[in-house]
């Protein structure tokens, strides 16, 4: 039969946890206007951030590039005062 021993505590036995608490980062959606120019650039401009547009060769690029953008854009200006007035993009049809 075995017998269950404790061992006795010790200060070079206990370890102290710490807890950190980080911030959650908030996420916000920004609505990205894309056009592609007469030399074949995709053009990103974000109408909520005036100013805030990049440009790149490949759509995929260029949605990494305009993250950066962004990210850049609020860094360099405080979120809480970034008011956005802008609605929606819509696409129109008519007859020519």
């Amino acid at each position: 039969m075995r017998r269950l021993v404790s061992a006795p505590a010790s200060p070079y036995n206990s370890v102290s946890k710490q807890i950190r608490i980080r911030s959650i980062p908030m996420k916000k959606s920004f609505h990205v206007v894309i056009e592609k120019d007469d030399s074949g650039y995709f053009v990103g401009v974000v109408p909520e951030l005036p100013g805030c547009h990049t440009q790149a060769r490949s759509m995929s690029v260029l949605m990494k590039r305009i993250k950066e953008a962004i990210e850049l854009y609020l860094e360099t200006k405080k979120e809480s005062s970034v008011k956005s007035n802008f609605v929606a993009v819509k696409q129109i049809e008519i007859s020519i």
